[in-house]
């Protein structure tokens, strides 16, 4: 059953993203038209905006191996606007370091390590200067 659903929903998601929301778009014209009192009533958020995101879609593509000399934003963007002038609006550069999880967890765990031995140098040290106030 859910197989079943999961094939239905990536279907109609496909078409969403390649088409839009039809509902918006009705929406949309309906607020345009200033005599139509209820159809215009109806609101759209503006973090909804369906064409903004319908035209990144258009216009986006995933590009791999892309040699270190092009691994920074601007050097693609150079290369892309070479090759297509005037059509390329940005280009970023997305990093997955595999071992990136293994890093922030060594980190996390030096500080951990650090705080222990400073909040053990700062006991010590409290109760030395106390042992001293007592031999005074």
């Amino acid at each position: 059953r859910l197989w079943i659903e999961w094939e239905t929903f990536i279907v109609l998601r496909f078409e969403f993203l390649a088409n839009g929301d039809a509902d918006y778009e009705e929406a949309l014209a309906a607020a345009s038209r200033p005599n139509d009192f209820k159809k215009r009533r109806r609101t759209i958020p503006k973090k909804d905006d369906v064409r903004l995101h319908l035209e990144q879609f258009r216009n986006s593509c995933i590009v791999e191996y892309i040699p270190e000399s092009h691994q920074r934003d601007q050097e693609l963007f150079q290369f892309f606007d070479s090759v297509f002038p005037g059509q390329v609006r940005r280009a970023e550069i997305m990093i997955n370091p595999p071992n990136l999880n293994d890093l922030i967890a060594r980190r996390q765990a030096a500080i951990e390590l650090y705080e222990q031995f400073y909040a053990k140098h700062n006991h010590d040290k409290q109760t030395y200067s106390q042992k001293m106030k007592y031999l005074e």
